[in-house]
């Protein structure tokens, strides 16, 4: 095969690639990575570096943590020895948005914010929108929720002005992370039925996977417990599984387990905890923090509780928390902690707790919790 029939057949990979995002699967990594090889035989190093910027990206979305780590950072290095600050770019979003389901946020930041310095320099949008999103999402984790509303208001506009229905949905289902982190659940349900709305367009099985599980989180939260928003958080889950998407799987496993703990079906809750911390075998770890406080719920809920297991769950749920900045989940950590310290019986340690959540809520203006945490401070008295 002649050199400029290889660079086609490279050119039609990178663009099948690209739709990667609607239709992650092994079969378009298998293309691209074959492409690859074809680049590294012509010896096409800028070629390379966008194939091994589409290997990392299909990785990171099929939920292969560690693979795509390995091919953004040969993105990242041929992309530098050869001058190509635009590739270099994109590499950067898109380590920084692996970094958010390593859970290294604050890293994650930081790679997130050269890209966008970079992104500006060279006048690129599509880079300066691709960080942008990613971005949004490290800021909502880690409780700066007025930056992230300001980046998800500019890429919206730009996804609507530009009609990119895929991107768009993308926005507003991370938006909806957001609201339902603040406790803003109704705001939550209404935009991950706009995210559900837009799958007849888009056709993103997965993301519509999202979104539900979103959906029934919030309704859970919403009203107090009730059974049929564990089912359908429990049937949302199963199209995920369904599907073998793997990307998240630990947050929404978590998801899953928390709100099983809370309802006291404690088996349950333990048994999908522990899928979501098994996650780290594929480097995926941002959902941690929720699944060690779901374990201590369930524990601390059992008909024979070892207060001692308890306790080291809820404080390896705050220790993550805090080495990696996540504050709105470090305050809800601490509320259930004061929950689970009253029924132990130790008062005062338990009212220390809850005002430390409540300051915590307050200064990210999380209405809905500080609600909750007033009342249960008053309600002990």
């Amino acid at each position: 095969m002649d050199d400029k029939r290889t660079k086609e057949r490279i050119g039609y990979s990178l663009k099948l690639g690209r739709l990667a995002a609607a239709f992650p699967s092994p079969e378009v990594y298998a293309i691209l990575l074959d492409s690859h090889w074809l680049a590294l035989e012509i010896h096409n190093e800028q070629l390379r570096a966008r194939l091994a910027l589409a290997l990392g990206s299909v990785s990171w979305l099929d939920g292969r943590i560690v693979d795509a780590r390995e091919h953004l950072s040969e993105c990242k290095k041929i992309a530098t020895d050869i001058n190509d600050d635009l590739t270099d770019a994109f590499a950067h979003a898109n380590f920084g948005q692996l970094l958010f389901y390593s859970a290294d946020f604050e890293r994650g930041i930081e790679y997130l914010e050269r890209a966008i310095e970079a992104a500006e320099r060279l006048n690129s949008r599509g880079a300066l929108h691709t960080a942008y999103n990613f971005l949004a999402r490290q800021c909502s984790i880690t409780g700066q929720f007025e930056r992230s509303l300001h980046l998800q208001t500019v890429i919206l506009s730009a996804a609507m002005k530009n009609r990119d229905r895929l991107l768009e949905q993308i926005i507003r289902l991370w938006s909806s992370i957001r609201l339902s982190l603040q406790g803003e659940w109704q705001a939550a349900i209404d935009l991950c039925d706009r995210v559900i709305e837009m799958g007849s367009v888009t056709a993103t099985i997965y993301i519509e996977g999202y979104a539900r599980c979103g959906k029934a989180y919030a309704q859970f939260m919403m009203r107090g417990g009730c059974a049929e928003a564990l089912r359908d958080y429990e049937s949302a889950l199963g199209l995920l599984n369904g599907i073998g998407h793997r990307l998240a799987l630990s947050l929404y496993e978590a998801g899953f387990a928390e709100l099983c703990a809370l309802r006291g079906e404690g088996t349950r809750a333990i048994k999908h905890a522990r899928i979501a911390l098994a996650c780290e075998t594929r480097g995926e770890h941002v959902g941690e923090v929720l699944a060690e406080r779901a374990l201590a719920l369930a524990e601390a809920n059992a008909d024979q509780r070892d207060w001692d297991r308890v306790e080291a769950h809820v404080n390896r749920s705050l220790k993550l928390a805090l080495q990696r900045g996540q504050r709105p989940d470090e305050a809800i950590t601490r509320y259930r902690h004061g929950e689970i310290l009253r029924k132990m019986g130790n008062r005062p340690a338990a009212l220390r707790q809850l005002e430390r959540a409540e300051n915590l809520f307050v200064s990210m203006k999380m209405a809905w919790w500080v609600n909750i945490a007033q009342s249960t401070r008053q309600g002990m008295g």
